[in-house]
């Protein structure tokens, strides 16, 4: 067996399966993080609460506004029908109506300023369910694609896994110990390419010509003299 060359696939096998594992872990964070939409839904229910007050807060001012028109009526009804003669009485009467016509005035003027908060409050409660409503179809199609993502690499890692049992279980238990000594070592890449002009890919130096050439016969393992990894040639 070459074991350069298996090393080597033994070295890329775990590196993918390393960044795949990577990546799902990732894909499976954002899969549970739904905070935008609990955000815009949050927005939204605050709208509605506002949207509610502001609507309330418009039918009490109608209904009192009503109520004092309606006892403005009654008392100048009273004035008028003739039944109240004593003087004294009828300028409390008037007095009344003057004082309920001023008090209708006053409401009235809150009222004009509550339909200003009402429309406010119903341009925010539109734009807060719109909001929601984007967001939760981005959402949606988020986590359609997250999980098509998640289960591909999943079958990839499983695949990763058979190729990397098969590839150790066809080693010598000397390779294995090499490798994964080297591994430890040189941050989980043990193996390094030597390039046709005789350099290290790793560490970018140049290699004696023996020591090339012997990587190359591929009979024998072979050394970087500089970062010590494994040299392997392609091809």
């Amino acid at each position: 067996m070459e074991i350069a060359p298996t090393l080597y696939r033994l070295q890329q096998a775990e590196l993918e399966r390393a960044d795949c594992a990577q990546r799902l872990a990732q894909v499976i964070a954002t899969l549970g993080d739904s905070s935008k939409v609990a955000a815009a839904d949050a927005q939204a229910k605050a709208a509605q609460v506002a949207l509610t007050q502001a609507q309330t807060a418009v039918r009490e001012l109608e209904l009192e506004i009503q109520s004092v028109k309606t006892k403005r009526a009654n008392t100048e009804e009273r004035m008028f029908s003739g039944k109240v003669t004593n003087p004294k009485e009828l300028a409390g009467l008037q007095s009344e109506s003057e004082a309920l016509q001023r008090r209708i005035a006053r409401l009235e003027d809150d009222l004009l300023e509550a339909l200003i908060r009402l429309e406010e409050a119903q341009a925010q409660h539109a734009a807060a369910s719109a909001r929601l409503a984007e967001v939760t179809a981005q959402r949606e199609a988020q986590v359609a694609d997250l999980t098509r993502q998640r289960e591909e690499l999943e079958r990839r890692i499983a695949a990763l896994d058979g190729t990397i049992a098969q590839i150790r279980a066809a080693l010598n238990p000397e390779s294995v110990s090499l490798y994964e000594y080297l591994a430890r070592r040189k941050g989980n890449r043990p193996v390094a390419l030597l390039t046709r002009a005789n350099v290290c890919s790793a560490c970018g130096v140049s290699v004696p010509i023996a020591i090339a050439q012997q990587a190359r016969d591929r009979s024998q393992v072979a050394f970087c003299p500089s970062c010590e990894r494994i040299l392997h040639v392609e091809g």
